[in-house]
């Protein structure tokens, strides 16, 4: 029975005059707005309940993941005395205070970067910078970057063009060689030199990470590396 038959019931046992329609069709209306309103309150308190649970769940949802290092806008720029040459960097590296290498001519250092404190090599391979990676531990990283002159006309020392990216595959693997031979110890990680011409200059980019390196470390490697500019 709906509302307006249940106020018709109503309304038949009113006096015997007859029944009042007006007032019966008003009872209706109120009883209909009555149940529109408990309708209404209970669609807006179904909503608000799934509004908070889509809150919560968000809330407590898994986060983007989150740079470990700190944020590239806090990187610094190391820029060559002529100006010509830049690289970006974390403020967590450091720019070697002196050359490493000091016995070489040519190919000449032109930056060293690590993530520990760096000490030129006095040795008679005098083309590697020893102490550095004997120093490096296995959380560290390190980047040598070094240039050879007098060699246009030598094709033996044209690298070829840049890559337009380096990556962990990029040049080659460095780690036998001179470098097995002059450590006093074996390095506590890789090594790989990559070797390329940029403004018709000669450019090795040596580069060494510590076999437990974070996973953010090793991303930054290849950050820096990426950044090296030339004019």
């Amino acid at each position: 029975m709906n509302d307006l038959s249940a106020a018709f019931a109503e309304a038949a046992y009113q006096p015997s005059d007859g029944p009042d329609m007006s007032a019966a069709r008003q009872r209706g209306r109120r009883r209909q707005r009555r149940r529109r309103g408990r309708v209404a309150a209970t669609l807006f308190a179904l909503v608000a309940a799934a509004t908070f649970t889509v809150t919560r769940f968000d809330e407590r949802g898994p986060r983007p993941a989150v740079r470990i290092a700190t944020s590239h806008d806090r990187w610094q720029t190391f820029t060559s005395r002529t100006g010509d040459v830049q690289i970006e960097y974390p403020p967590d590296w450091n720019v070697a205070p002196a050359v490493l290498t000091p016995h070489l001519s040519d190919p000449h250092e032109v930056l060293a970067l690590g993530t520990f404190t760096m000490a030129p090599a006095d040795h008679n391979c005098a083309h590697i910078p020893v102490n550095a990676l004997e120093q490096m531990s296995p959380t560290d990283a390190f980047i040598w970057i070094t240039e050879r002159t007098g060699t246009d006309n030598d094709p033996a020392w044209n690298f070829g063009p840049r890559p337009a990216s380096i990556d962990p595959t990029s040049g080659t693997d460095a780690n036998g060689g001179d470098l097995a031979a002059c450590l006093n110890r074996p390095l506590l990680g890789t090594e790989r030199a990559v070797s390329f011409d940029d403004h018709s200059r000669h450019f090795t980019i040596t580069y060494a990470i510590g076999t437990d390196a974070t996973q953010q470390r090793r991303a930054d490697v290849l950050v820096i590396l990426n950044s090296f500019h030339v004019n």
